[in-house]
């Protein structure tokens, strides 16, 4: 992904809303996320919740703050185009 792609842009504002290992709440940059984001992008229109989960989990080790309804949320935003 990059920066001024309007998908992902869309996906950047809903990770950094769900905020998942808690770095926007510690004042973290807007685009701390992008490597997720790329991760997230690369699943495309088939994107699940299980999906989402798994890219934060690899990310962070299982230290992330998703609840199923979050990577719910996250997913529908994925799989728009």
């Amino acid at each position: 992904g990059s920066t001024g792609n309007a998908r992902f842009e869309r996906v950047v504002a809903a990770v950094n809303t769900e905020d998942p290992a808690g770095l926007m709440a510690l004042g973290g940059p807007y685009y701390e996320y992008q490597p997720e984001v790329d991760d997230l992008l690369r699943l495309g229109a088939d994107a699940t919740a299980d999906d989402v989960r798994e890219v934060f989990a690899r990310w962070f080790d299982d230290e992330h703050h998703l609840d199923h309804d979050q990577c719910l949320r996250l997913a529908a935003v994925v799989r728009q185009d």
